[in-house]
């Protein structure tokens, strides 16, 4: 019987696989109950081999997530930035099925007692997972989503997998174009090695990923036939071998997986996920809060899209962002403003609108009592143009036909509609 010398009773995998991944550099995040987007958190202790951990909330919104939190379930994100020394490679974790005690402490803080799933718990078939297997330590398996045929797919990677469904990352702009319960013709799965799987399948979930810049989708595989299914369960237990062997917990004499080998390895000098954030590391700190920001924005964008709820809280937490900013690093905030040149049209223009409105109005008078809803609406000026794209405006960029310019023109009545 094939059984991974990790799983035994002095090691907790999904504890393990945290343990290896959380540094200082990593963040964690908790997404539970009717929350609209996940919430930052710290890790306060961890035992790896128990798999449980103590999470701490902090007092600015502990006192709003408790509800949240009565389930006893939640979600975990985490996003942990390897050093440059290794390529500043990006590794993401999603824990699904988190059990979790919520008590209020005196300061006012969260105290979250944490249970991780069990990720090994063995199925029929010998050696296999039955919980979703992440993909990590860069096994990145590339995937296209077909949303309108011959017109517009987008790009994403794989984050889970299991016998059912898959789990899938992609940029929050990207997602807007997607729905719950959106059939998609066609989504195509490759591996390092050229291998492919395809299939046809809808949007069973979507939400946002942490508090960066992605969205996770979940994918359910459907109406396989026969010889579809005993690939996927091929490829699954590929992954599965594949995992093992990068964390370094293989069983004796079993190698890598040629499925994640690839065709041509790239060069040292090749572009990697963490090269532009390495390119501008002597900025980064002076741009963090605006890219909060334009990450925010477009949390707020998929919310109402999706969810046709408007989430007036991640509004003005944005809000008070570009003004604590104005009034503490106005320099640093024009600067980061300048910096916005790589990101979708609508969102670059609103946040600099309302980046520069609240650095002239905070030099004018800091206490203005309109400053607030001055700064939200410019920031909500251009949130028409996402909330239009479906089937008759695919996309917001590329060439656009006489009739996708006309719609576009009226983004502003959109935005007033929603």
């Amino acid at each position: 019987m094939f059984r991974p010398h990790y799983l035994d009773s002095t090691r907790h995998p999904a504890g393990w696989l945290l343990d290896s991944l959380h540094d200082r550099r990593a963040q964690l995040s908790i997404l539970a109950g009717g929350m609209q987007a996940p919430r930052l958190v710290q890790l306060v202790r961890q035992d790896p081999a128990k798999g449980t951990l103590v999470l701490s909330v902090p007092a600015a919104y502990g006192e709003d997530l408790l509800p949240h939190l009565a389930g006893g379930v939640m979600e975990l994100d985490l996003e942990s930035q390897a050093p440059l020394t290794r390529q500043g490679r990006q590794e993401r974790l999603m824990f699904t099925g988190v059990s979790v005690k919520a008590m209020a402490l005196p300061t006012g803080e969260l105290q979250l007692d944490c249970r991780l799933p069990d990720l090994l718990e063995q199925g029929r078939q010998e050696g296999t997972y039955l919980a979703p297997l992440p993909c990590l330590y860069g096994m990145k398996v590339a995937v296209s989503l077909d949303v309108y045929p011959g017109e517009f797919s987008i790009p994403g990677q794989v984050l889970n997998l299991s016998a059912d469904e898959v789990a899938v990352l992609l940029y929050l702009d990207d997602s807007l174009a997607l729905g719950d319960g959106q059939t998609l013709p066609a989504v195509t799965l490759r591996f390092p090695n050229g291998e492919c799987f395809q299939l046809r399948t809808r949007v069973a979930r979507l939400r946002p990923f942490g508090n960066q810049d992605r969205a996770v989708v979940w994918l359910p595989l459907e109406a396989l036939s026969s010889d579809e299914r005993d690939k996927w369960l091929t490829l699954r237990r590929e992954t599965q071998r594949e995992l093992l062997h990068r964390a370094g917990r293989s069983a004796t004499g079993a190698g890598r997986s040629e499925i994640f080998v690839p065709r041509v390895e790239p060069r040292d000098g090749g572009s990697t996920e963490g090269e532009a954030h390495h390119q501008g590391r002597q900025h980064a700190s002076r741009r963090l809060g605006v890219r909060e920001v334009v990450q925010q924005l477009q949390r707020i964008a998929m919310i109402m899209q999706h969810h046709q709820h408007f989430p007036e809280e991640l509004l003005y937490d944005s809000v008070d962002t570009l003004i604590y900013l104005a009034h503490r690093d106005r320099e640093g905030l024009l600067f980061g403003l300048g910096q916005l040149y790589q990101e979708e049209g609508w969102v670059r223009q609103a946040v600099q609108v309302a980046g520069e409105l609240a650095a002239i109005l905070v030099a004018r008078d800091p206490e203005a009592p309109g400053l607030r809803d001055a700064v939200a609406g410019a920031l909500l000026h251009t949130l028409g143009k996402p909330l239009q794209i479906g089937d008759a405006l695919p996309a917001l960029s590329g060439h656009l036909t006489r009739a996708q310019t006309e719609r576009l023109r009226r983004y502003c009545w959109s935005g007033w509609k929603r």
